[in-house]
Parts: structure tokens; C-alpha cells; sequence
């Protein structure tokens, strides 16, 4: 009995529901043939009560734009401010028709819809690559066959963006990377068939870097693709740098070749590594919007301008042993002596923007008017 209670009573509120929707379609049928024919007072009695419930969001924005266009021929303009502005808080990123009357393009000037700030969030992978300043080496430096071979490190990466208008931003980041290189070297290559000839030196070293990029970033603001531009500043931190060392030595003894390999082994050389540095940085990308969201690829070229080698530590284990003990086996065990080298890098991330909408007459205070109200201050005073 109580099954068929429930059964009942669910058919019930289905009905209500269908007749409301039924109900609504009517409504709005007769809202817009009141238009067509000219008899506008009567329309905004029509939608009032679907736009309270009955309508979905797509409906609720075709009947807020034909509120819009009917108290602007009614000569009511603050029903059409306050339709528009319901409009834009359901679809921020409406876009005026070309079907659309020339007074509600002119009301749709009046006011914001870009958002104040953007947050982001990407992930992506870079490619890293040393440019040596000056060169030292454990072996023969007219013999030395050195090669810094870059690698593929990954980077994760928030930001916020400060939106000044559709075109200009102002952005910052908090990226979190790993950077890597590949170093391979010949040592003690005499040519002669001696013990020692040719013994081969290989490193990875992997850099883990915390930077704060801020930038400055230019948009097209277009309908589903948003390409952009952006330079700035990168100041970088090295939490921790490892290298994975292996020394093969190669023993000639006749016809006869021996190899005794030395690791390999994971040290510690963040001591020989400068913490503090900076970069300039450019980058390009391109955003798609997915209904009030983007989805974007990035392209960000690093350009480091810093010397990475700490040299004051780089023979510290002379004096304190233990203190650098990683670094003495470093240049002791592995003969590895760092030449002064500067970092950059390639990255492509991929990711998300969430933005903050908030449409707004143009006379609300944001960034770009604050500024801009400051400019003209000071040259009023002038």
C-alpha cells in the first residue's frame, strides 16, 4: 500500500512539473508573439513568474535579453539595466548578435564582464640547457671531450592573473620544477695505451626549484580561441640538487681491455649550487573556452642569467670534511670540477582557468580604473 502511495504521489509531482514546463513554454510563445506584434507592457508580467522557476539557464537568458530589448523601447532604464545585468551574471561572456537592436549594444558598452582575477593551474614538462662561462675540468682541458646533453624535467605551476581589461593582465606564478642535464666526459685520454686512458665521467644532476614568475600578459579576446603573449621576471630558489655519478676506468693492457666503474652513486651537491637566482621569461599560449572555463596549452622560454655555481664551496671540503662530504667525493671520487654555467629552459604545460566572474557597470572601481584614476590625478596636480 505504501509502495503504491509513493507511486502515486511521484506521478503527481511529475505532472506538476510537466504542466509548469508546459505552462512556461506557452508563457514565453506568447512573450515573444506580443513582441513581434508590438504590444510590449504586457511582457515582462508574461516571463516573471518562469523566470522565478520554470525556466532553464539557456531559457532564462533568451528571456532576460528580450526583457533587455523591451524596456529600452519602453523608455525603462533601470528595468533594462537590471535585465541586462541578470543576463550577464548567468552568461558572462554574452556576446552582442548581429541581430540585436543598436540600443542594447550601446547598454552592453556600459558595463564589464571580464573578470577581475583568473585563477590557473598547469602541468607540463621542460627542457633544460647550459650554457658554460667558464670552463675548469679535473683532466686535460686540450683533450676534454665534454658534452652537456639536456633532459626533460616536469613543472607544476598556479597563477593568478589581475585582469586590467579584455587585453591586458598582470600575472604571477608559483612554479614548482625539477631541472635536469646529462654530463658525459673522457678524463686522463693520453693516447699512449697507459692505464687510465679514456675513462669515461657521467652525471645526471637534477636541479628542484621553487620560482615566483610575475609577467605581463597581452590577450585577443576572441570567441572560442584566445590566443596570448606574456614577458617578465623569474626569480628562482634551489631547494635541493642531486647528482647520480658514475667513473668507469678503463685499464689497456695489451690486446686487453679492463673496466672498473666506480657508483653509480646519488649525491647531494647543494651546497655548490647558487639558492637565489633570477630570469627574464617570454612565453605565448593559446586558451579555449569550454562554456565559462578555458582550457590552454603554454609555451615559456627561460632565460637564466645567473651564475649556478657556487664557487666559494666548490673546494669547502678541504677545510670541513664532513660538512661537505658529499661534495668531496664529488670532485675527489668522480674528479668532477663545475665550470660556471648559467641554466635555461623550454616548458609546455598544459591546464585549466577558472574565472572570477563579476559583471559590472564600467563606473564600479577595479584595477584598471584605479590606476587610471591615479594617472589623471597626478596630471591634474600637474
Amino acid at each position: 500500500m505504501k509502495k503504491l502511495l509513493l507511486f502515486f504521489m511521484i506521478c503527481i509531482v511529475s505532472a506538476k512539473v510537466n504542466l509548469g514546463y508546459a505552462q512556461c513554454a506557452e508563457k514565453w510563445d506568447n512573450a515573444r508573439l506580443s513582441y513581434e506584434q508590438g504590444h510590449l507592457y504586457g511582457i515582462p508580467s508574461q516571463l516573471s513568474e518562469c523566470l522565478e522557476h520554470g525556466f532553464d539557464k539557456q531559457e532564462k537568458i533568451e528571456a532576460y535579453r528580450l526583457l533587455t530589448i523591451t524596456y529600452l523601447y519602453i523608455d525603462d532604464p533601470y528595468g533594462a539595466q537590471n535585465s541586462f545585468l541578470n543576463l550577464l551574471k548567468l552568461d558572462p561572456e554574452y556576446r552582442i548578435k548581429t541581430t540585436d537592436p543598436i540600443e542594447l549594444e550601446h547598454l552592453s558598452k556600459e558595463y564589464i564582464t571580464t573578470p577581475i582575477i583568473s585563477w590557473r593551474a598547469r602541468g607540463g614538462v621542460n627542457y633544460s640547457f647550459l650554457k658554460t662561462i667558464n670552463k675548469y675540468s679535473s683532466g686535460n682541458d686540450l683533450l676534454n671531450t665534454e658534452e652537456y646533453t639536456p633532459s626533460i624535467g616536469y613543472s607544476f605551476v598556479g597563477s593568478l592573473d589581475v585582469h586590467f581589461n579584455k587585453v591586458v593582465s598582470f600575472g604571477i606564478d608559483v612554479d614548482l620544477s625539477t631541472n635536469a642535464y646529462q654530463y658525459n666526459n673522457k678524463l686522463f685520454d693520453n693516447d699512449l695505451g697507459e692505464q687510465n686512458a679514456k675513462d669515461i665521467l657521467e652525471i645526471k644532476e637534477v636541479a628542484y626549484n621553487a620560482s615566483l614568475p610575475v609577467f605581463l600578459k597581452l590577450t585577443y579576446p576572441g570567441i572560442k580561441y584566445y590566443p596570448y603573449v606574456y614577458g617578465g621576471y623569474a626569480p628562482t630558489y634551489n631547494i635541493f640538487t642531486k647528482a647520480d655519478a658514475q667513473y668507469t676506468i678503463v685499464q689497456n693492457t695489451g690486446e686487453v681491455k679492463n673496466e672498473n666503474r666506480i657508483g653509480p652513486q646519488s649525491l647531494n651537491i647543494s651546497q655548490i649550487r647558487t639558492k637565489f637566482s633570477h630570469s627574464l621569461i617570454i612565453g605565448a599560449g593559446l586558451m579555449r573556452r569550454s562554456k565559462y572555463k578555458y582550457v590552454f596549452v603554454d609555451v615559456k622560454y627561460r632565460l637564466g642569467l645567473t651564475n649556478l655555481l657556487n664557487g666559494d664551496n666548490q673546494f669547502a671540503f678541504i677545510d670541513e670534511p664532513v660538512k661537505y662530504a658529499d661534495v668531496q667525493t664529488y670532485t675527489l671520487t668522480y674528479y668532477k670540477i663545475d665550470s660556471d654555467f648559467r641554466e635555461s629552459d623550454f616548458t609546455l604545460t598544459i591546464g585549466y582557468v577558472w574565472p572570477q566572474y563579476k559583471p559590472r557597470k564600467k563606473k564600479t572601481v577595479t584595477f584598471g580604473s584605479m590606476l587610471g584614476g591615479l594617472f589623471k590625478k597626478k596630471n591634474k596636480d600637474e
